[in-house]
């Protein structure tokens, strides 16, 4: 289906790859993308781009599968660097070679894995025994987890440098970055610190300032009384407010009664009836307004004076009365 695609790296420029083997039912639109993405990944090759070349020919696989790209992207990783990735991809290569009976590509893919193996680089991860011991132990490698089986494994890894971690129950995470050369085997031995404890001599840290207790209540089976105070607060409150209300109503009436008889804007009445109207008008006004001042002032000490209060009767001051010579001395507590 795809003809011309089948062309590998520079190096193997003379192993031609014409033939893609049966026709695959991929979406039409799908494949001309896949097509046009392969194109311009060989363009990038043949200029030694292959750092922009890999991931278009990673992406036309994806989109259409071929044996032919797949090899010309184990090419690529394999010319960017990436050795033990080309050498994955080389090992499907054969794989697939070898079911479709293309004797020439898997040839092909077999000679450029056996030239490539020796180079490819292998790191193995080693916790200490005490680490194997801890609860809750993992282990990571680039981010995959490496199980206890795995532990000590030399895998193959691209050229560069790799992240290491490792963390356990009640200890902190321990992160490492290994670097690894091209053809190199490397066995990082990994360990978590133990648990921080306090330096000998250093202080504690300071406890936090004692916190205001309430005021103490009485004593259990302590006599107590009704507090008077409270009594004469709630008395005026009660009055205050039936007052200003009373007064109220009354400075309505005389209102009314003065503005049939006098002129407001004026102040003038025409009858003596609207006159004693007038006068008894501010004179309830003012009491009102003293009614609800003493309401709400009595109001604000009922929120503060204690309904009840203790019968218990403070003991009186111990005093001692000395008599020398030539002197008089007073002593006690007062």
């Amino acid at each position: 289906m795809r003809f011309g695609r089948g062309l590998v790296a520079a190096a193997c420029a003379a192993a031609a790859l014409a033939h893609e083997g049966p026709a695959r039912a991929v979406d039409p639109a799908q494949a001309q993308l896949a097509e046009a993405l392969f194109s311009e990944a060989r363009t990038l090759m043949a200029s030694k781009r292959y750092t922009e070349a890999c991931p278009k020919l990673a992406e036309s696989q994806r989109l259409d599968p071929s044996m032919g790209t797949l090899l010309n992207l184990a090419v690529c990783h394999e010319e960017d660097g990436k050795l033990a990735t080309a050498a994955a991809e080389y090992r499907e290569v054969i794989a697939i070679a070898t079911r479709e009976n293309r004797a020439d590509r898997r040839v092909l893919a077999e000679a450029r894995l056996k030239a490539l193996e020796a180079s490819v680089p292998k790191l193995a991860v080693s916790p200490s025994a005490r680490v194997q011991e801890l609860e809750g132990v993992a282990v990571t490698l680039d981010g995959l987890e490496l199980r206890a089986p795995a532990w000590g494994v030399a895998s193959p890894v691209d050229p560069g440098a790799h992240l290491v971690t490792v963390s356990a129950a009640n200890h902190a995470s321990w992160t490492t970055t290994v670097p690894i050369q091209r053809g190199e085997t490397r066995n990082v031995e990994i360990d978590l610190p133990e648990p921080l404890a306090a330096p000998p001599g250093t202080w504690p840290a300071a406890a936090p300032p004692p916190r205001a207790l309430p005021p103490p209540m009485p004593e259990a089976g302590g006599a107590t009384k009704h507090n008077p105070v409270h009594t004469v607060l709630l008395v005026s409150s009660l009055a205050g407010y039936a007052g200003a209300v009373a007064f109220g109503l009354m400075t309505l009436a005389a209102n009314k009664r003065a503005s049939d008889g006098c002129l407001a804007d004026r102040g003038y009445c025409f009858t003596e009836d609207g006159r004693d109207a007038a006068a008894s008008r501010n004179t309830y006004a003012w009491l009102s307004t003293i009614s609800i001042a003493v309401a709400v002032g009595s109001s604000i000490g009922l929120l503060v004076v204690p309904v009840r209060v203790s019968t218990t009767a403070k003991a009186p001051p111990a005093t001692r009365l000395g008599i020398g010579l030539g002197a008089v001395s007073l002593a006690g507590t007062f």
